[in-house]
C-alpha cells in the first residue's frame, strides 16, 4: 500500500527496513559520539559504558563505523536486487550516502592524525575538517536514510 510521489512510491517500511534504519541510526549516533569524544580528548579517550565499565573510545568508534557501512551496503544491495523498486534511483541514493561516508572518513582520518576541527583541506574546496564531517552527515547521510525509510 502506498501513495505515488512523482515516480516514487511512498510506503510504510517493513520490519526489516525499520530494524536496519534503527541500527544504522544507533551506530551513526555512537560513531558521532565517539568521534566527538576523541576529537576533544584525543585517541586515548576512555568512554564510561555499562555501569562504570571503561572502554577506549576508539573501539566503539571503529565498530560502529563498520556497522554503519555494512548496513548501508545492505540497503544498496537490497534495493538493487528488488524487482519492485526503482533500481537506478536506489543505487544512486546509496552511492550518494557512500560519498557522505567517504567525507566522514576523511574527517576521521584527519582527526586521528591530530588535525584540529578548524584545519582547512586545500584540495577539498578549502573546507575545514569539521565542515567536511557535517557536510557528509547532513547533506548525504540524513537525506539518504530518510529516502530509504520512506520510498519503495
Amino acid at each position: 500500500m502506498g501513495k505515488e510521489f512523482g515516480m516514487l512510491k511512498w510506503k510504510q517500511p517493513g520490519r526489516i527496513d525499520v530494524i536496519l534504519i534503527l541500527v544504522f541510526l544507533f551506530s551513526w549516533y555512537l560513531f558521532n559520539d565517539m568521534f566527538n569524544l576523541i576529537s576533544i580528548e584525543g585517541l586515548s579517550a576512555v568512554g564510561h559504558f555499562f555501569n562504570g565499565v571503561d572502554i577506549r573510545a576508539a573501539v566503539p568508534l571503529f565498530l560502529s563505523y563498520l556497522v554503519m557501512i555494512t548496513i548501508l551496503l545492505m540497503f544498496v544491495v537490497r534495493s538493487t536486487f528488488d524487482k519492485e523498486s526503482h533500481k537506478m534511483i536506489n543505487t544512486g541514493v546509496g552511492i550518494w550516502m557512500f560519498f557522505g561516508c567517504l567525507l566522514m572518513t576523511i574527517s576521521m582520518v584527519l582527526m586521528l592524525e591530530k588535525f584540529g576541527p578548524s584545519y582547512h583541506i586545500v584540495w577539498l574546496l578549502d573546507l575545514s575538517r569539521n565542515s567536511i564531517y557535517h557536510l557528509g552527515v547532513f547533506l548525504f547521510q540524513i537525506p539518504g536514510i530518510i529516502y530509504f525509510a520512506l520510498f519503495k
